[in-house]
């Protein structure tokens, strides 16, 4: 993030500490339940935000080199992301071209060939069959060219991978992020490095979800024991980036941060915590 948002950000709250508030919209606003529960509404969501949208699949960091691979789910579609020999990413349907078995789980390295663990027909980094083992003659007959992974279109930005698995081509991720892709870039992603990966079922729309990295209000009440120590709940700051936003909760040691150090010397990212909601589907938490 460059020093100057960093320190607009740090006047915002700086202002707003004095003022004794927070960031507020323009009035209140109620939200009607049926948002978040009624099934027709729902289903034009995920149609229109899930099946029509690009969505972010993955980190570049969760590929770091040719012939890693990772395999996740995307609104209910398996996918399979692979590095080729010439460093870009592929996608494609996570199923084998015979039995439809899904051919990779989780974070793996397989090498140079991905091989079903049904019946072991082989595949390389670009999806095309390789080889089936025994019985070759009970596929006399049918084109193995036809017969590679089906691709899914795919681009990687900002250290994000975006897959679109109900388009022709790959979504254009430039005038999706809009400004917001150069700022992400700046905090170098693709330099990251995969550590641990947890999955938490919820039962809960998809919205309410989403929301909670909306708002920092909750801190110092949920958070108390943990993350509520260092940081505050108010003043909070956002930005919106089209349909994505930018929300900053800061650390209790920001007003002694603003008031003994220079401008120059401001430093948001050691004293913050910066989420970026991209819509619809991630949060990065920074």
């Amino acid at each position: 993030m460059r020093h100057d948002t960093q320190v607009d950000l740090l006047r915002r709250f700086g202002k707003l500490w004095a003022d004794r508030t927070t960031e507020l919209a323009p009035a209140v606003r109620r939200t009607p339940v049926a948002t978040y529960l009624d099934p027709e509404r729902f289903a034009r969501e995920r149609k229109l935000l899930f099946e029509e949208r690009p969505l972010i699949a993955a980190l570049s960091a969760d590929l770091p080199e040719p012939g890693s691979c990772v395999a996740v789910e995307v609104d209910r579609v398996p996918i399979l992301l692979v590095r080729g020999e010439d460093t870009q990413v592929r996608a494609f349907l996570n199923a084998c071209r015979h039995r439809g078995s899904r051919i990779v789980k989780g974070h793996d390295m397989p090498g140079r060939v991905f091989s079903c663990p049904f019946h072991a027909w082989t595949y390389d980094l670009d999806g095309e069959l390789l080889g089936q083992p025994l019985a070759r003659e009970a596929f006399d007959g049918l084109d193995r060219s036809e017969l590679g992974l089906l691709a899914i279109p795919v681009t990687e930005a900002a250290g994000l991978i975006i897959v679109s698995p109900s388009a022709s081509e790959a979504p254009d991720v430039a005038a999706d992020l809009g400004a917001l892709g150069d700022e992400l870039e700046e905090w170098d992603l693709g330099s990251f490095r995969f550590f641990e990966e947890r999955v938490v079922p919820v039962e809960a729309n998809w919205k309410l979800v989403y929301d909670t990295y909306l708002e920092g209000y909750h801190i110092f009440s949920l958070h108390r024991r943990t993350v509520g120590k260092i940081l505050l709940s108010t003043p909070a700051v956002g930005d919106p980036f089209g349909v994505h936003s930018r929300s900053v909760v800061f650390g209790k040691d920001v007003p002694r941060h603003i008031r003994t150090a220079p401008e120059e010397e401001w430093d948001l990212k050691r004293h913050a915590s910066i989420v970026y909601q991209l819509f619809p589907n991630t949060v990065i938490n920074l």
